[in-house]
């Protein structure tokens, strides 16, 4: 993107340009580090936070504080909100889309605006992640048995339709001028490249078919949000089986809330490509709907039900500190799946100390000898002489000022060295084979002074 000015949308990615776009911006406003490229989506994730409380005008107050205290505090949430991916943006998206349809449906002097509002979040889902489909797919399919149920038995009221002063062609002209500036404009890279409007529709076809057909390595039995959920997110899962049970007579807008989230929860369910960190756009709802559920209950019981869902949500609070606080880089936690281990720090520690004492190292030469280096290439970027070697590519020779490599190739890489160099090892990656780094013993004699090189020249070689 530093090198063309927009981001070439990719469709086999199954990501949308909006993420990248915010965390360019904020790398390039606070440079390259790990709380630059983190910013985007804890902000996005506070947001969802904040959306929580807009619901307070049409679920009430109290279901209000206690969706977003939930969300708040939710071991998911705050695990994968620091996450530099999409799904916090596509959660808060996904809760203003809501929002948009509660406007719609409501009595409320502002229903109008739902228009521009649902405008501006689908183009946002559909900028941030295609998964999007299936809520908006879910949603619609709710609206329609709802409708069709009013219809044929019009005495069970379960008819879920627009309020008709809502129509307000202006107003859903605005909607649909924002969806297409936003979302055309970033999909475009801001007309530059128009090719990536198309690009869009031709992503679902990839998307369906790793999302069926192979997984690409994340197939999970369809239980797998319920082992997740039992093993967090108790306030979640309490909120889940309160979608059986929610049918709130009379209340046609909150039986297609609860209907939507059961059908998102068994759409994901049937999916065979499951990753821990959709967990967070299938659950959001719960709360607000096990709120609305304490809500309903007989006069006597209502102040005791809310009770019982903040104690539960405060009682979900060991696991979420276990797991952010303590136990964040444990491979045995569900939740850390394929994720960078800490260890990298034992690799990118020395050149960031090389760096900082003369920033012209920024130009040293380096090989990474790896299949997969994500994230090396990001986290190496600043460094302009570095060659990226995979997929059967070898490096004609290894005179670099450092080298990474899997620890099976040392043999090969070591027997290549013309000079002298320290290495350290470590893991990249839970699930892949440990990794290698060698540096070249005149350029980091100052980092390592305390040792001396392991790796000595070979002579022949060097002869």
């Amino acid at each position: 993107m530093a090198a063309t000015g927009y981001y070439r949308y990719d469709p086999e990615n199954y990501h949308g340009p909006l993420h990248f776009y915010a965390v360019y911006v904020s790398t390039r406003l606070f440079g390259r580090n790990l709380l630059a490229l983190r910013l985007p989506a804890v902000v996005a994730s506070l947001g969802c936070v904040v959306a929580g409380l807009l619901f307070a005008p049409y679920l009430g107050r109290s279901v209000a504080l206690v969706g977003a205290f939930a969300i708040a505090i939710s071991p998911a949430f705050v695990f994968y909100g620091r996450y530099s991916i999409h799904e916090s943006w596509q959660v808060l998206f996904l809760m203003l889309s809501t929002l948009s349809v509660f406007m719609l449906t409501s009595k409320r002097e502002n229903r109008r605006n739902g228009w521009p509002l649902l405008g501006l979040s689908m183009a946002g889902l559909a900028v941030t992640k295609e998964t999007f489909i299936i809520h908006l797919g879910t949603g619609i399919i709710a609206a329609a048995l709802l409708w069709a149920v009013g219809r044929l038995i019009p005495r069970l009221e379960w008819r879920f339709e627009l309020d008709k002063a809502a129509l307000e062609w202006r107003q859903i002209a605005q909607g649909l001028y924002l969806f297409t500036l936003f979302a055309g404009m970033l999909f475009s890279g801001f007309l530059v490249y128009p090719e990536g409007v198309l690009d869009f529709f031709r992503s679902f076809g990839f998307w369906f078919k790793t999302g069926f057909d192979n997984a690409c390595g994340h197939g999970k039995p369809p239980w797998y949000w319920l082992e997740l959920m039992a093993c967090y997110e108790w306030v979640m899962l309490a909120g889940l089986c309160a979608t059986l049970v929610c049918w709130f007579p009379g209340c046609a807008k909150l039986r297609w809330f609860s209907l939507s989230a059961a059908g998102v929860f068994l759409a994901y369910s049937l999916i065979p490509y499951k990753t821990p960190w959709c967990l967070i756009s299938i659950v959001w709802p719960l709360p607000f709907i096990l709120g609305t559920l304490a809500l309903r209950l007989p006069f006597g019981l209502r102040a005791w039900g809310l009770r019982s869902c903040i104690l539960a949500a405060i009682v979900g609070l060991w696991p979420c500190v276990r797991l952010n606080f303590f136990r964040h880089s444990d491979p045995q936690e569900p939740f850390v799946y394929v994720q960078t281990s800490p260890e990298i720090s034992r690799f990118t520690g020395p050149l960031l100390a090389l760096v900082s004492s003369d920033p012209r190292r920024y130009s040293l030469s380096g090989a990474v000898y790896l299949d997969g280096p994500y994230p090396l290439p990001w986290l190496l970027g600043d460094f302009h002489a570095i060659g990226y070697f995979e997929g059967g590519l070898r490096p004609a020779s290894f005179n670099f000022d450092f080298v990474v490599a899997e620890q099976w190739r040392a043999r090969e890489i070591e027997q290549a060295f013309e000079e002298d160099y320290y290495f350290i090892d470590f893991q990249l990656r839970d699930g892949r084979p440990p990794v290698r780094a060698w540096f070249r013993a005149a350029m980091f004699a100052g980092v390592f002074w305390e040792r001396e090189p392991e790796i000595r020249a070979n002579k022949e070689t060097a002869e």
